[in-house]
């Protein structure tokens, strides 16, 4: 319908353990996200040319996407960062369809709006609870 989740609020999705790394629990942050990529590998990830390290997170993104859907079932899902550039929302779909599929596979998209992104969000929500 257009419309920001009601909920959208409550969920806190880099959180969710998703792995293990060497015997210690991991979010899905601490596996995907800039600055603990940067504490693990020991480089920026803009200077990361090894596929493997890409292959490997957006292995652990679509996982950590396959969870969200199977408790919020979402017709779309944008993901933003500034790693987005480096990482193939492809290839996460192609490991997406890998998985047990038990709703609909939600459209992927890459965020747009840069660092103003959060926001944008937050005005449109403002303005969806009236709030112009």
């Amino acid at each position: 319908d257009g419309m920001l989740d009601k909920t959208i609020g409550r969920y806190e999705l880099g959180s969710q353990i998703i792995d293990r790394v060497d015997g210690a629990r991991a979010s899905l942050e601490a596996l995907v996200g800039g600055a603990a990529l940067e504490r693990r590998i020991g480089k920026a990830p803009h200077d990361i040319r090894e596929a493997s390290v890409w292959r490997g997170l957006e292995r652990s993104l679509a996982v950590g996407l396959y969870n969200t859907m199977l408790y919020w079932d979402p017709v779309l899902i944008v993901v933003g960062g500034t790693m987005m550039t480096d990482v193939k929302l492809e290839r996460v779909e192609v490991e997406l369809r890998a998985m047990p599929l038990v709703h609909d596979l939600p459209v992927l998209k890459a965020a747009q709006c840069g660092d103003a992104g959060g926001l944008k969000g937050a005005m449109a929500w403002l303005g969806q609870m009236g709030h112009d």
